[in-house]
């Protein structure tokens, strides 16, 4: 309990905090939800960015490189968070925390482009161009069949449509 009130304490003595307008300031809170994210990635090899189904180079290299450069991506991020968080006074911090949050944008961004280059974009296209068709195809089927009318009375012979009296 008394770890709680220290921790308490602390963050509502550091004026990084919060912002000039007095309220929260998220934005370091937003940068540990990032490197979390990119440390899942890292160490699980799981996540959306993760998924590519049209690769141009093998898919254990490209989860290799992907992981190495979210591994530093959150490093950096988590490393200017923490700066953000506990070294708010000292200018030469706030220096080294600013090329940190530099460099995790840059992780990310090259995560992207990554991303991009890696993927073939012709059997991306391929696979697209078949998906459109078939739903096409489903949608045409569907509106076939709103104007299709069983009667009852066709499917039966004509001996049985008689009634008894005829």
């Amino acid at each position: 309990m008394k770890t709680l009130a220290l921790a308490i304490l602390a963050l509502e003595a550091n004026p990084s905090i919060y912002a000039s307008d007095g309220t929260l300031n998220y934005m370091p809170i937003f940068k540990v939800i990032i490197a979390v994210y990119l440390l899942y990635v890292a160490v699980l090899g799981r996540g959306k960015i993760l998924e590519n189904k049209h690769l141009k180079i093998e898919e254990k290299k490209f989860r290799t490189i992907m992981r190495a450069v979210a591994l530093a991506g959150a490093v950096f991020t988590l490393g200017n968070s923490a700066i953000e968080f506990f070294l708010y006074d000292n200018a030469t911090f706030k220096v080294v925390g600013s090329v940190l949050w530099m460099l995790g944008l840059a992780a990310l961004v090259a995560m992207l482009v990554l991303s991009i280059v890696f993927t073939d974009r012709k059997a991306a296209a391929e696979e697209q161009r078949r998906q459109d068709e078939e739903m096409i195809r489903k949608e045409r089927n569907k509106m076939r069949a709103a104007f299709e009318f069983d009667d009852e009375d066709d499917d039966k012979p004509e001996s049985d449509n008689k009634t008894d009296g005829e």
